[in-house]
């Protein structure tokens, strides 16, 4: 990807969800990392893409946290161009999933140069060695979340230029030529 460049403020973290907002998709536990890296003096931009049943829980979270300025919830996104610019906008894609098959929406976002945040043993986890193109987190310990961002952010140019250039194994033309 072409719009995207490497980080130079370490400070700011711009985090982007894009999922159901249910109890399996994690965004509670999400919400409450980004609020540990807030606390610990990182400007936080949190970019929330879904809707689903716990939006109202998410949005109390939010308020409760006094952090509202940090978070912008858009809701589902129809609009393929603006979730792109979501996603080339963004540092770290967060989606620790309690339950999650492979998860296509890490190569998306992988895709866009996003290191990802995902759960041990579920999704993506296994394909590629920790800490190569994001972390694999304990989905219940926000804190480790948290940690797992905060290493992103201090490896983050090796880490992003893994994540674009492991996304090319799951070019179609790549996966027909190995087989």
């Amino acid at each position: 990807n072409k719009g995207k460049h490497e980080k130079v403020n370490y400070n700011k973290i711009n985090l982007i969800f894009v999922g159901d907002l249910n109890k399996n998709k994690n965004i509670i536990n999400s919400i409450k990392a980004a609020n540990l890296l807030i606390n610990k003096g990182y400007k936080i931009s949190f970019d929330i893409v879904g809707q689903g049943p716990l939006e109202k829980d998410m949005r109390d979270l939010i308020i409760a946290s006094n952090n509202q300025n940090s978070y912008k919830i858009h809701g589902y996104i129809n609009d393929k161009n603006e979730l792109l610019r979501l996603y080339r906008n963004a540092d770290v894609f967060l989606m620790p999933s309690f339950h999650e098959t492979f998860g296509l929406v890490y190569i998306e976002a992988m895709s866009q140069g996003l290191p990802v945040i995902y759960s041990e043993g579920q999704g993506i986890d296994g394909y590629f060695k920790d800490g190569e193109i994001g972390y694999s987190v304990n989905p219940r310990e926000p804190e480790d979340i948290a940690l797992k961002i905060n290493n992103i952010i201090n490896n983050y140019n090796v880490i992003y230029s893994n994540a674009l250039n492991k996304v090319n194994d799951f070019n179609w033309q790549n996966i027909a030529d190995r087989y």
